[in-house]
């Protein structure tokens, strides 16, 4: 990702079902992207190289 990443995006909002905390981790139940499509893919792509 470009160095501009972090300041160029205005993140992204989920919704889910239900959320727990287990330890250091959230689960998220039927997690969908409402907004920041373009933010996910952009992660998405990163993280696959």
């Amino acid at each position: 990702a470009s160095p501009e990443f972090w300041w160029m995006n205005n993140g992204a909002t989920i919704i889910c079902s239900s959320a727990t905390i287990n330890g250091k981790e959230f689960v998220l139940d039927d997690v969908q992207v409402v907004n920041g499509l373009q933010t996910s893919y952009t992660i998405f792509e990163v993280l696959r190289k």
